[in-house]
């Protein structure tokens, strides 16, 4: 089958280092979920992830924060991104993202 007629595929890369995808992937998924079975999920990272705690509301807030910006297009969705990835790497217990996995930023990316 040709690609003829059909729109051009956009393709969107991440732009959360792979490290730190699954936190950010399940923050972003909190709410599809029964708070049990996401509280048992977190639970089985090492160190276990708390989802009372401080550090994840504090990711989840990033997150909105992220989202409101690029709706918006007014905000700097580069520091927004920053603060994502820094919230990710807090509820890790690392000490912060690796700064050589930012990708190019001419493409459109999401965390």
């Amino acid at each position: 089958m040709s690609g003829r007629g059909r729109a051009p595929m956009t393709i969107v890369r991440s732009a959360v280092p792979e490290h730190l995808r699954p936190v950010v992937l399940l923050a972003r998924m909190r709410d599809l979920a029964p708070a049990d079975q996401m509280a048992q999920v977190l639970g089985r990272f090492v160190p276990p992830i708390d989802p009372a705690s401080r550090r994840w509301a504090a990711l989840c807030d990033a997150l909105e924060h992220y989202d409101r910006t690029d709706r918006a297009g007014t905000g700097d969705l580069t520091t927004a991104r920053h603060q994502v990835d820094a919230a990710a790497s807090a509820v890790l217990g690392l000490a912060g993202p690796c700064p050589h996995s930012a990708p190019p930023a001419s493409t459109k990316e999401h965390p």
